[in-house]
């Protein structure tokens, strides 16, 4: 390239090589955005596919993946639900290595943002920040998906998957596995539906070309291969958005350990605690 420029150095061969370097720049740039975004800190590495339904592919902490699986589904009324990534083209922001922010807009009808940061630790933590935007003039019945599946200790045999649940609706998931390992997520808006399932039935659901309805099978396990999805049932007034947010853990055992028996205690309290008449 630069023989070809040194040959090309006056008048309109000047500008034929601009053109050429340009080419070249836009080639790289796209290169760029066609590869998985990382996010980084301390002991864990999240890799994430913002151009594919891969979504999230793996969560590695020490070097172990813990993740097989995390991506989102949108569905406008009863029409089939789709990946988010098909909304648009993502527009992806990264601050710090720990911090990354993917968009998909489509003017005139909706959006979807997630906004990720990671935290590595002996207790390793995301934190995954989503806005649903309706850019309609009129009110949208949308309904959202979250799917996963996890690979504790790098592997998905002899895996439980169980769902939380309060008076609001279903607000956590988590899964156990051997050698006491763990993967806790929680949600600050409850979820209208989940499903606990055997990969890939949900899946196979949410891609099938028809609306879905999760059966609100709320554990599954211990078994091989085990999936969760949570649905969402949103009527978003014109103009405004709905905000989601995810707050995932997957300790260590001994982490998960301390924390299980802080649980224990708390739930023995409130067990001796008198009834008032």
């Amino acid at each position: 390239m630069k023989g070809f420029c040194s040959r090309l150095a006056h008048g309109t061969r000047s500008t034929a090589c601009a053109i050429t370097l340009s080419v070249a720049a836009l080639i790289g740039q796209n290169n760029v955005q066609a590869a998985a975004s990382n996010l980084i800190d301390g002991n864990s590495t999240i890799s994430i596919d913002p151009f594919s339904q891969a979504g999230m592919s793996s969560w590695t902490v020490n070097a172990i993946n813990q993740v097989q699986q995390e991506w989102f589904w949108f569905r406008v009324g009863n029409t089939a639900e789709a990946p988010i990534n098909t909304i648009s083209a993502p527009v992806v922001t990264q601050t710090l290595p720990r911090q990354l922010t993917v968009a998909y807009d489509l003017p005139g009808a909706y959006g979807v943002t997630i906004s990720y940061n990671l935290t590595g630790s002996s207790n390793p933590g995301l934190t995954e920040a989503i806005t649903i935007a309706n850019h309609t003039g009129t009110n949208m019945s949308l309904s959202f998906f979250r799917y996963g599946q996890v690979s504790l200790g790098g592997n998905t045999a002899n895996q439980s998957v169980l769902f939380g649940s309060d008076l609001s609706g279903i607000t956590s998931v988590s899964q156990s596995g051997p050698n006491g390992r763990s993967f806790i997520s929680a949600v600050t808006v409850a979820a209208n539906r989940a499903e606990a399932a055997l990969f890939n039935t949900t899946l196979a659901s949410l891609n099938n070309g028809t609306a879905t309805t999760l059966n609100n099978n709320m554990a599954i396990g211990p078994a091989n291969n085990p999936t969760y999805a949570f649905e969402w049932d949103f009527s978003i007034t014109a103009g405004n958005t709905k905000q989601i947010s995810i707050i995932t853990q997957v300790p260590e055992p001994s982490v998960f350990a301390l924390a299980g028996l802080a649980l224990a205690g708390l739930l023995h309290f409130k067990r001796q605690r008198p009834i008032k008449a």
